[in-house]
């Protein structure tokens, strides 16, 4: 979507000046360490503003980096709120996760799902601070509970063990609360194979085509 705006508008005037817009690339191969990495490199490179990054863990790491160096940055996906808070040089165009995991919990209620299966990957900030935020709001409608809160690493590939627990509690749905669609695609392909038929729901990060991709019917 960046690529596709700076061809359509490689330039920008200011001040009665018109100046080409060159983007220039950093790669936080989705580590925190490398976040900072990355976002040295962009500092040493002379940038005047920075977009990104994609997740909320990587915005936090490198956001000290541009904070520092006094390089404004915008993100638009990054929801977690401590990202901009106390801070003047990160902004970002997208809600946030105590908006988004209020909302998640309202349409729970809304589609009548009284029992709610949690699958939290633990070591995503963004994952942890949307459930948080869920389990806020559905605390306060009576009738409706998380009956199973299941944690695993972003590098699981096998969820059989915590789909077995989470099947055994007879949800109405599983909410999947992942950094990525990847994940929430192979628990549904792996609750679907150990026979769950009910519904499945997540966070903005199910927007990626891999969620269909990789789960196809499934999803």
């Amino acid at each position: 979507g960046m690529q596709y705006a700076n061809s359509q508008e490689p330039t920008v005037t200011l001040g009665g000046e018109t100046y080409k817009v060159e983007l220039v690339y950093g790669d936080n191969k989705s580590d925190r360490a490398e976040a900072t990495l990355a976002a040295q490199s962009l500092v040493d490179k002379g940038v005047v503003a920075v977009l990104g990054s994609y997740g909320s863990g990587l915005s936090m790491a490198g956001g000290e980096v541009f904070a520092e160096n006094e390089i404004p940055a915008l993100t638009a996906t990054a929801t977690n709120p401590t990202i901009t808070l106390d801070c003047d040089w990160y902004a970002r165009i997208c809600f946030i996760d105590p908006f988004q995991g209020t909302m998640l919990a309202r349409y729970a209620v809304k589609n009548g799902y009284k029992k709610i299966a949690i699958m939290r990957e633990k070591d995503s900030e963004y994952a942890v601070g949307l459930v948080k935020y869920f389990q806020d709001e559905i605390a306060t409608h009576d009738g409706y509970e998380v009956v199973a809160l299941c944690d695993f690493m972003n590098k699981d590939e096998d969820f059989s063990a915590l789909l077995g627990a989470v099947l055994n509690k007879k949800p109405d749905v599983i909410f999947t609360s992942v950094s990525y669609a990847d994940k929430a695609a192979q628990i549904m392909k792996q609750a679907r194979a150990l026979g769950y038929e009910g519904a499945f729901f997540g966070g903005d990060t199910l927007d990626a085509p891999e969620l269909f991709s990789i789960a196809g019917d499934a999803a």
